[in-house]
This record gives structure tokens, sequence and C-alpha cells, in this order.
């Protein structure tokens, strides 16, 4: 207890010299005295004593004014008043003003040390309990900001809802897989947020959850929802329920995550699947019927010949079909690298042009380009397969007497190389899909779906790892432009590559 400063506001020598000599100094209390209500008042204020001992009838200022004055300019400093006995009137008063405890004249002093205690014991009470209330407010708030910095930094989607499904919390996260805002959503059914059609799976999740009091994990390959602008997506959820403090349920956390990617993944295997028994299927089966028909059957030479066709151009096919599965691991791995050399594009167009006019003499063939020589940096054999790949598509895509264009447009840094076709075209919905693996355009027509759908992937890569952009146009039963670009050689850019080269 000792070492507390008491400050005694009293008008009279003796009862201060009782008050300091006989009770506050032999404990070890600090006196501190002041004759006059003024000067007690300003000492409170500027002293900053642990407690006041406060005789109400003073010179110059009362001692309630004091009480008063000290309470209104919220100091909380706690205050024993001193009265003369049968006041009780006067005592209430000073309790109302924020007195702590008092003493009626004339008293013990033993009654007055256990006051004294008394009031200071619930003064550093009270003390600690502000303390330990601010610190915890801090780490409440800290705490706060960190579930804060948690929710908003995390890739799953999280929202929180109560008993009616209302979402009362909504992150970033899940603003971005479903395109909603907070502010949009704060306060509204879940069921309004997920689509009337989807909402009931999600409203079943959560009901279990609520029911249960255990989380609830939603089916492992996803549901469908419609976000905020109408798309399908696949998510999958899990649902833990919310209680308080008497273990009720009062609500339930979501925590959610995007597997669209990994459903049209699945989806692929299974089509690439389908797709690859089929293509090994069919080539085989020609296969060997036509060399059952050869060892089996009277043939003609002829005949023969046409079975030997056969073999061979169903041979082809399962190699170019082996080919291309390669080129895709191979890119995927990074095996595959291009050079970076100066290319004459004329020259190489002018070859694939040739191959192609003696292969499909069905269709006109028509080079568009600026005189003079056209060179490009990358890799020759690379840019030959590219430029094969998009010109047999556009053979295959196109009706027979139909013309075929190749265009070499020069600029100042790049060249771009575009190949034109007039067939059946792209629907607009697959266009912007064209280059994915695996995709088959299907375009409408008698034939559902055309080629493996790795040619135009392959091309994309391979015009990648030399540095050039690739891009399709279209319009549905109005042909197709093909384009990619590629950096332009320049004596400064051979520099850079023989650099390159070196390194």
């Amino acid at each position: 207890m000792a070492g507390e400063k008491v400050l005694v506001v009293e008008d009279k020598p003796e009862m201060i010299r009782t008050i300091t000599d006989c009770v506050l100094e032999p404990q070890g209390y600090v006196a501190l005295v002041a004759l006059n209500g003024e000067d007690g008042l300003r000492m409170a204020l500027s002293e900053d004593p642990d407690l006041v001992i406060l005789d109400l009838r003073l010179p110059k200022m009362s001692g309630l004014e004091v009480l008063r004055t000290l309470r209104e300019l919220r100091c909380s400093v706690p205050v024993i008043v001193i009265t003369a006995y049968g006041s009780e009137e006067v005592v209430v008063r000073a309790l109302r003003l924020g007195a702590d405890d008092y003493l009626a004249k004339p008293f013990e002093l033993d009654e007055m040390l256990k006051v004294i205690e008394r009031v200071l014991d619930k003064s550093k009470q009270e003390k600690e309990r502000v303390r330990l209330s601010r610190e915890l407010e801090k780490s409440v708030q800290e705490l706060s900001k960190k579930l804060e910095l948690v929710l908003h930094s995390i890739d799953e989607g999280l929202f929180s809802v109560d008993r009616e499904l209302r979402i009362l919390t909504f992150n970033p996260a899940a603003e971005k897989i479903l395109g909603w805002r907070e502010g949009e959503v704060v306060g509204r059914p879940c069921t309004e947020i997920f689509g009337e059609d989807d909402a009931s799976y999600q409203e079943a999740l959560l009901s279990e959850a609520m029911r249960k009091a255990q989380p609830v994990t939603s089916v492992k390959e996803g549901y469908p929802v419609t976000n905020k602008y109408g798309r399908r997506i696949f998510i999958t959820s899990s649902v833990v329920p919310l209680l308080d403090l008497d273990g009720q349920v009062v609500g339930a956390i979501v925590a959610f995550r995007d597997v669209s990617a990994d459903v049209e993944l699945a989806h692929m295997k299974s089509g690439f699947i389908s797709m690859v028994s089929h293509e090994l299927r069919s080539p085989l089966s020609h296969i060997i019927a036509s060399t059952e028909l050869i060892r089996e059957a009277d043939l003609s030479r002829d005949q023969q010949q046409d079975l030997l066709n056969i073999i061979h151009a169903q041979s082809n096919r399962l190699n170019k079909f082996v080919e291309q599965i390669l080129d895709v691991s191979l890119l995927e791995a990074g095996v595959i690298k291009a050079e970076r050399k100066p290319v004459a594009l004329k020259p190489l167009i002018g070859q694939i042009v040739e191959a192609f006019e003696l292969k499909a003499d069905t269709h006109r063939f028509e080079v568009t380009a600026l005189q003079g020589p056209t060179i490009v940096v990358g890799d020759e054999s690379k840019i030959h397969t590219v430029l094969t790949n998009l010109v047999d598509n556009a053979v295959n895509y196109s009706p027979e007497g139909s013309r075929i264009s190749i265009e070499v447009n020069d600029g100042d840094e790049e060249v771009v190389i575009s190949v034109i076709d007039e067939g059946i075209g792209i629907p607009a919905a697959q266009l912007e899909r064209i280059f994915e693996r695996f995709h088959r355009v299907n375009a409408g027509d008698n034939q559902e779906q055309y080629g493996y759908g790795l040619g135009l992937y392959i091309s994309k890569r391979l015009i990648e790892i030399q540095g050039g952009s690739i891009w399709a146009e279209s319009e549905l039963g109005r042909g197709s432009r093909f384009s990619f670009s590629l950096p332009k050689w320049s004596p400064v850019s051979d520099e850079q590559v023989s650099e390159e080269n070196s390194a």
C-alpha cells in the first residue's frame, strides 16, 4: 500500500496533523495538503493523487463544488468526503456527485484507515479492470485485423449466413468467383445469389450443417451454380455451423472454390479417351480388312494396289495422330525449343503451296506479299509446321473450288502471316476456345467434328516459343482468317539473336 499519494483538503490545522501524522505517514502514504477548496481543486488536477480526502466545508470553494468540478472535468480520482455528524443529506448529494465513500466526524483513526484502504483497493481493482479491458479490446482489434487479412487473402471463397440463410459476410475470393460485390449481397438470401435453379443444393447443405450442428461437405466433383453474369460454373463447398456461447446454432460459414477447370479437364480427358479409341480403331479396321483381303481373296493387281493405297493412307493417318500426341507431350514438358535464326518467308510459303497444289488440286491457292524479301526471326521447321497446319485446316474446312489465300503483311517490328479460306467458318461461341488442347469445332454441318483438336494447339505453342502470337477471326458461313506474327529480322535483332544463341 505504501507510496500512494493522498491529497488532504482541509482548513483546520489540528485535523490535518491528525490525518497526516497519525494515519497516512505511519502507513507509508505520501501526504499532500491543501487549505482551501480552490487549492484543493488545482492540486487534484495537477499533482495526480491516488486519493483525495475532502472536507465538505471549506473556504473559497465548498467540497461539493470541488467534487462537482472534478467530475465535470472527467477526473476519476477516488474521493472520500468528511462531514459533520448528522449531515446525511449532504453525504447523499456528495455520493451522487461521485464520491467513493465518506466519514462522519468524529471518527476513529482505525475507521479512517479502513475506509482509505477500501477505497484505494477498489480504485486499484477498477484501474486493473480498465487496463485489462483495454488490452482485451486491443487484442480483439488485432485479432479482427488478422482474421480480416486472412479472409481477404485466402484463395477460397468464404461467406457466412444467419439461420434464415441471409448473407452476413462475403470475402474478395467469393466476389471474384461469383461476380457479386459484398455490398450487393449482404442481407440478401443466398438463394438470390446462387440463382433459384441452382440454390436448392446449396440450401440443402446449409440446412443439413445447421440441423446436425456438424460440418458438411459437398460432392467431390462439384455442383453447378450461376454467377452474377449468367455464366455456369462448378464449385465444391464445405459448410461449418456457427455456434454461440451456449452451443446454439446461429448460422454457418461456407468455404468454396471454383472447380470448373477440373470439371472441364475431366470432360476433356473423357472426350480424349473416346476420340483416341475412335481414331485408332477406324484406321486399324481399314488396315486389318485390307490385309485380310490381300491375303485371302483372289484379287487383280489393280485391286491389290487400291488396297495397298488404303493401308498406306490409314498408316499415315495413324502416324500423324501419334506424332501430334508426342508433340503435345514434348511441348508441355518444355522439351521442344525453338531456334532464333533469319528465315525467308516467301520461299517457305512457296514450298508449302506447291505441295498442297499437288495434293489438293480441288482448291485455288493465292499468295499476297510485297515485293522483295521478307525475313523473320524464328525456327524454319516450326514455321513450316504451323503454316502446313493452317493451310491443311483451310482445305478441310472449305468447299471444293474455293480459294485459299496466304497474305504476308510486313510491319516495322513484326511480320503477320494470314491464311484465309472461304469455308464454313467457326461459330462465335467456339472461336475463343479454338486454340485449346483437344478442342474440336462443331460446325453444325454434316461432319460434326474435324481433326484431333491438336493441330491449332500445337501451332499456338510453336508460335509462342518463337516470341510470336496467333489468333483467329471468323464469320459463320463466310470463312475464317488465321493469323500469326513473328519478330521481323533486322541487323539489330540479328546481333541480339547471335548473343542469345551463343549464350
